[in-house]
Parts: structure tokens; sequence; C-alpha cells
């Protein structure tokens, strides 16, 4: 039976009928009596002691833990938050031949976001520009940013004029604190699915560790006999939530010190498939456009997979999902979208007709 918490308004009845019962004469609901004074304090007592008997109720199992109390039901598995990460990229910045770009250079996103120079240059003579490697000052996926996106100097420096121009494929890797759904997901996953030191459920435990990783799969044999493939997402800090060649890297890295030594792993990015449907939607406002395009996002980040379907029901449904739409025409696509191996299902560019 699960626990029902009983109202304010209950307990004190409760309270004021012990009252009546076993003091014979007293009225514990008269206004401005010692005994309805007892009735609302030992009442409203109780209903405190009662939120937090449900509250510790929902600690129990992590499933429903909050905060800190998810944070230590994770590390009791060895399980731990992952931690915001800065967003890098690089930026061509111009200038007069010759003039050096100092380390620690700052430039400013229209929205005020910060940018730091990680390395010194020089700007070249022909053409007198200089590629500069930089990351947000801050972690979080604020600092994602677009390629040609234009920075400007937040402060004046000596032979550096105009924007800095933000280089292809853009600022990224940028994430923010673990969300408590995520690190429980994680949790249920090394939970349900029990350590066998490179067994199935094993490769994807690990690549989820990694601080960018939102999806990920693996394929024992992927590759032949003794190989184990793993292709991951990286959705909150790449535009199309294709891992980065260095996200690649890393992950490969971070297998190889976990496979069985007789493993050979292979870390890849899944090959983007850009969907590109067209629309028609009423009312057509730029906010039900927003709502649409987060639906169709949401749709694939849960559905999307490698070789994997998405179904033109599931693509209609997540239309009719968005908040202020009343009717909508898909024109296109006009069938299922069926994956080929290693090929993975992203949003490309919607029209609106």
């Amino acid at each position: 039976m699960s626990l029902s918490r009983p109202t304010l308004a209950t307990l004190i009845d409760r309270v004021q009928n012990d009252i009546e019962g076993n003091l014979p004469g007293a009225d514990a609901r008269l206004r401005r009596t010692p005994e309805r004074a007892f009735a609302l304090a030992l009442g409203g007592a109780s209903h405190g002691m009662h939120g937090h008997i449900a509250f510790l109720g929902d600690q129990i199992i992590p499933d429903r833990a909050t905060d800190d109390f998810m944070k230590r039901w994770a590390a009791f598995w060895g399980v731990f938050p992952k931690t915001p990460t800065k967003a890098a990229g690089i930026v061509q910045v111009s200038g007069v031949p010759l003039s050096p770009v100092p380390l620690g250079t700052i430039w400013d996103r229209a929205d005020g976001v910060q940018f730091i120079s990680t390395s010194a240059g020089t700007i070249g003579v022909s053409p007198a520009t200089a590629l500069i490697p930089v990351e947000a000052v801050e972690p979080g996926i604020d600092g994602n940013t677009d390629a040609a996106t234009e920075l400007e100097l937040s402060a004046p420096v000596a032979g550096i004029f105009g924007p800095a121009v933000v280089q292809d494929p853009g600022i990224y890797n940028g994430t923010d604190v673990e969300t408590n759904a995520s690190l429980l997901a994680r949790l249920l996953l090394r939970v349900q699915t029990m350590p066998t030191g490179g067994g199935p459920g094993d490769y994807v435990y690990w690549a989820m560790t990694q601080a960018t990783t939102t999806r990920a799969w693996e394929y024992p044999r992927g590759l032949g006999a003794g190989t184990v493939l793993v292709r991951f997402m990286t959705d909150d800090a790449t535009a199309d939530g294709i891992p980065s060649a260095g996200a690649v890297t890393s992950m490969q890295t971070l297998l190889e010190s976990y496979a069985p030594i007789d493993t050979v792993v292979t870390a890849l990015a899944p090959i983007a498939s850009p969907m590109n449907p067209s629309i028609s939607i009423t009312p057509d406002t730029a906010a039900i456009r927003a709502a649409v395009e987060a639906e169709l996002l949401d749709l694939l980040r849960r559905r999307s997979s490698p070789g994997g379907s998405i179904l033109l029901s599931q693509i209609d449904e997540s239309i009719s999902r968005a908040a202020g739409e009343e009717d909508h025409t898909l024109v296109s696509p006009t069938a299922d979208i069926v994956e080929a191996t290693g090929y993975i299902t992203t949003l490309g560019t919607i029209s609106w007709v």
C-alpha cells in the first residue's frame, strides 16, 4: 500500500477529535480556547513530520531521489556526476601583419558570452590573419557557437582590428552540469547491467562516462572477430549531435583503457543523415515554428540510432505536440526514414510552406 499523506485539515480534525474524546466537556473547535490552540499546534507539527516522512520515502529508492540524495545513491555505485566542460574552437583574427595576438586575449559574443585565447599567435603577412585557438571563459552549453559567428575584442589590442570569425566546425563541446535525469539513467544502466569486464553493456556504460556523450551504442564483432565497435552522440555539445574528431579521439582513449587486452575496440562517430522536412502549420507563427523544431529535435534524440528508422507517424505526432499548433500538413518526407548502417537521422533545414 502506498503512503497517503493526510492533509493539514485532516490532521487538525483528528487532534480535535482526540481532545474532545479524552477530555469531557472540552470544545477543541471553539475559537480562542486552549484546546483549539493545542489542536492547531499539534496538527501543524504532525503535518510537518508527515511531509518529512514523505520526502524520505522518495529518497529510499534512487528512481525518485532528488539532488544530494541522488548523488549519494550514484556515488554508492561508483557513478559520479559529469562536470561541466568549456566550449573550444578556432577563430580567425585580422590585423596588422606580424602583430602578436597575446595569450589570454578575450573576445565577446553579441550576447556577452566571452572567449579567451589559449595560445598566442602572430598576424600573418598575406593574408594578414591568424588562426587562434580559444575556449569559453565559463563552462556550459552557452559557449557553443556556430561557425561564421563574429566576436568582438573585449578590450583593444594593438595591431588587431575587426571581429574574430569562428571557424568551421564552430566552438563546441561545452556542456552543463549533468542533470539528475541523466545521472539517474547512467546509475540505472550501472545497476541493471552488471559489469562483466568487457561483456554486453559494458562499452555503453564506459562511453556514457565521457562528459559530452549523451547516447552510445555497442556492436560486438562490429569490425570482425575479436572487435567491438562503439558509436556515440554528443547532442548537447555539437550542432547536430555528431561527435567532433577530438571527442572521437578521447572516446577511443577512454575505451581502450577499459577494454580487455584481447579485444580491439574502435570508437566511431555516426554519419549524419539530415532530415529536411517540409511542413505547413496552422497558425503559422515564429513561436509555433520554434516549438515544432524543438519537438522534432526531441523526437530524433529519443528515437534516432545508427542504421535505425524514424516512422512517418512519429514525425506527424511530434509536430502535433508543438505548443499552439492546431493543424499541419507534412509535405515531406512522404515515407518512413530508414538509415543505412552507420548513418543516423539528424535534423537538417525545415522548409515552411
